[in-house]
């Protein structure tokens, strides 16, 4: 995509932009059109906010549309629990054609009659990639071996031997037949390659099949619904814009809420463990896992562990909290 037309570089002389001016936190959901990057979407953002620390939770290719959650501020420190989380797409794949990125902008490199493929085939082999599964990564992406981007030996055109990736399709529907395309809506999990489950279906078709279309309908628990097309934020003014922020710890919403004592926020800000006396209405039996630290006032303090039953906590063994991303600051309790 060409962006030379959009301003997202700094004008010369232009006053140099604070990192987060007015401590401004939160998500925007952005629905991302096609031909740009994430990085793209990002250095726009930065540009229209005033804002620096910026960062998205999860990659979409310039081919794709749809979901890119965008963090703001402190959200960018939640940005790992996000990308954990489950995603679905609308899926659109092309049988008989195989290419060296496995989408449509790579290059043809194995074609076959895909007439004879029924829908039953199709239907089967889809469904069955249902579960875990190990995945094969895609030579043009950018994992690593021996610390260099897979995509760098691929323009060179080395082909590296590949682990397989330990992923899990949740569930695969709304398949429609139209040869020689098929559609269909997935739901996986993090680290699914969308472009290598339809070249691995073309595969066990013994026709090959590459990606045409995606669009991410769902990421970090948010739907279409929840998100805003990119150009229309970009015609708003940075406040306007930033209303549409959602607060970061929405989609945080399956870890466990516990609300510090007073007296006790200034702990959990300075990243000191807790006991469960510093804590209001403590859990009768904690368990082991992310909980999330709220003051009094409703403020979001941090993400914590707590050790449970583990027996290593402090004080023989009774349980603690160690706050893992600190959210505040000191001298804000």
């Amino acid at each position: 995509m060409n962006t030379g037309h959009l301003p997202i570089m700094q004008a010369a002389g232009q006053k140099r932009r604070e990192p987060n001016p007015g401590g401004i936190n939160g998500i925007l959901v952005v629905d991302k059109p096609a031909d740009w990057t994430s990085h793209d979407v990002v250095a726009k953002l930065r540009w229209a906010t005033g804002i620096r620390r910026i960062g998205h939770a999860g990659t979409l290719d310039p081919l794709a549309t749809g979901l890119l959650p965008v963090c703001i501020g402190q959200a960018t420190r939640v940005v790992e629990y996000l990308m954990d989380m489950p995603k679905a797409y609308r899926v659109r794949m092309k049988l008989g054609e195989e290419t060296d990125t496995e989408d449509a902008e790579g290059a043809l490199i194995r074609q076959a009659d895909p007439s004879g493929v029924r829908e039953a085939d199709v239907r089967d082999a889809l469904l069955g990639l249902r579960g875990p599964l190990e995945q094969v990564p895609p030579m043009y992406s950018a994992l690593k071996k021996d610390g260099e981007p897979l995509y760098k030996y691929a323009r060179r055109g080395k082909a590296v031997e590949r682990p397989p990736r330990r992923v899990t399709i949740y569930d695969i529907g709304e398949i429609a037949w139209e040869p020689p395309f098929v559609s269909f809506r997935v739901r996986c999990s993090k680290g699914t390659y969308v472009r290598s489950l339809c070249r691995d279906v073309g595969r066990h078709l013994g026709v090959g099949a590459h990606l045409t279309a995606l669009r991410r309908t769902e990421s970090a628990g948010f739907t279409e619904e929840d998100a805003h097309p990119l150009l229309n934020l970009l015609a708003l003014d940075p406040a306007e814009l930033l209303e549409r922020l959602v607060p970061m710890d929405r989609p945080l919403s399956a870890f466990e809420s516990l609300v510090v004592r007073p007296e006790s926020v200034g702990s959990v800000c300075r990243g000191q463990m807790l006991q469960l006396t510093d804590l209001i209405d403590p859990p009768a039996a904690p368990g082991d896992g992310i909980v999330r630290l709220y003051d009094p006032e409703g403020r979001f303090l941090a993400l914590g562990r707590c050790t449970g039953a583990l027996g290593t906590g402090a004080g023989g063994g009774a349980p603690v909290i160690y706050p893992k991303k600190v959210l505040c600051s000191p001298g804000q309790n």
